[in-house]
């Protein structure tokens, strides 16, 4: 698993929890439980990246908060449009938590320059 396949996970997955953002009566009990199990998918990614324990745990432990938001929110007091922000962002700062790590995209998109023609740099990570 690299950094860029957990960025574009976290990128789709943000993008999911934003289309609510305009109609958050849509935002049901079934879309919530689909997004922990979307989350957990996100953890399971973060977990094989190769980073340090402390580190993988910080991102782990957000993205955690994120699900816990996610199955106790009316619980909580949150209305759905605050429960949906403080989602977006917790998981954003996940991802820059992960973008910021600056680990290597092996089998990145091949771009040819003419300096250097066998590039292979990840468009996502850059």
């Amino acid at each position: 698993m690299s950094a860029c396949s957990v960025l574009r996970d976290i990128q789709n997955l943000l993008q999911i929890v934003s289309d609510f953002l305009g109609n958050p009566s849509a935002f049901t009990p079934t879309v919530a439980a689909n997004l922990v199990t979307q989350i957990e998918l996100v953890r399971g990614a973060v977990r094989q990246l190769p980073i340090n324990l402390v580190l993988k745990n910080d991102i782990l432990a957000r993205l955690n908060e994120a699900q816990f938001i996610l199955q106790q929110g009316g619980a909580l007091g949150y209305d759905t449009l605050t429960q949906l922000l403080a989602i977006i962002q917790i998981i954003q700062i996940s991802g820059l938590k992960v973008q910021n790590l600056r680990l290597p995209c092996p089998q990145g998109i091949t771009i040819v320059h003419p300096s250097n023609t066998f590039s292979t740099l990840c468009n996502q990570c850059n």
